[in-house]
């Protein structure tokens, strides 16, 4: 089992979508380290950014993945979600979300790791969807979109290897 860090997510983590993807991350091998929740700062060390999940390995690149729940979809306009009550809410792009991250943790290494960066990329998790489908939006590669199916105990490490290949 991965290493998790926190070992448990806290009392007031948001809605059961990163709940579930915690779930489902701790049945990767045991190489693995989780850490869920990285804040990162801008100007005058504030925060203005989290990482919903950062997956470490010592031969692997680094992954950073935003997850989103609900109903979650993207069109022309934008991103939007439907939650259990039936109700749509425009969201961020996650996608943007997600690259921010990945420059921010970039920039957090290079100024403090010694040695040659590893590849640092970026997913997307839907744990409350089924499929994707065809529509894949722009900037991120189909195989680094997770749905409910890449989560189970048997098919995540899978998964999140497709993933780290793109």
């Amino acid at each position: 089992r991965a290493r998790m860090l926190p070992r448990k997510l806290a009392h007031d983590t948001r809605g059961g979508a990163e709940r579930r993807f915690d779930e489902a991350l701790q049945y990767l091998d045991d190489e693995f380290t989780v850490v869920h929740s990285w804040n990162w700062e801008g100007v005058a060390g504030r925060s203005i950014g989290e990482a919903d999940f950062i997956l470490l390995h010592p031969r692997l690149p680094i992954l950073v993945i935003e997850v989103k729940g609900g109903g979650v979809e993207h069109s022309g306009e934008g991103w939007s979600s439907i939650d259990l009550g039936g109700g749509w809410h425009d969201i961020g792009d996650p996608v943007a979300q997600v690259r921010d991250s990945q420059g921010a943790l970039t920039r957090f290494l290079s100024g403090r790791v010694r040695v040659s960066l590893p590849y640092v990329g970026y997913a997307l998790a839907f744990p409350d969807l089924e499929n994707w489908g065809t529509a894949v939006p722009p900037g991120i590669d189909r195989a680094c979109i997770l749905t409910r199916p890449d989560l189970e105990a048997g098919a995540i490490g899978a998964s999140v290897g497709r993933a780290l290949k793109h």
